[in-house]
């Protein structure tokens, strides 16, 4: 059975909001467990893969709403599940995005300023 192009651009964008919760929970734990006196490096280095990675989800999620879009122009039938899944997706990992990026900037400005 083929998988078709916006369902895998969704399980990706789905995928990359797990591995950003996986990384911050991880990052949450050894915060707790062993708190180490000077950990704004580990941080800033957390805070930029959360973000990264998200970004990319995004990009994916963009790209499923795009594919579903041409599928919709060609009359082609668009499932309300796939399109409920893709904004989903979307909306979570813009509001990572936008969660993620003041606590990087937070971080660079104690570390450097």
């Amino acid at each position: 059975m083929k998988i078709k192009s916006h369902t895998k651009l969704n399980l990706y964008s789905f995928i990359s909001i797990g591995i950003s919760a996986v990384i911050y929970f991880i990052f949450m734990i050894m915060d707790i467990f062993y708190p180490p006196k000077d950990n704004e490096l580990f941080l800033l280095i957390t805070i930029s893969l959360i973000l990264v990675i998200s970004i990319i989800g995004m990009i994916y999620s963009i790209l499923s709403s795009k594919s579903l879009r041409e599928r919709e122009i060609s009359n082609i039938c668009v499932p309300k599940v796939d399109l409920f899944l893709t904004i989903a997706a979307l909306i979570i990992n813009v509001g990572i995005v936008v969660l993620t990026l003041p606590a990087l900037i937070i971080t660079i400005k104690f570390m450097y300023f």
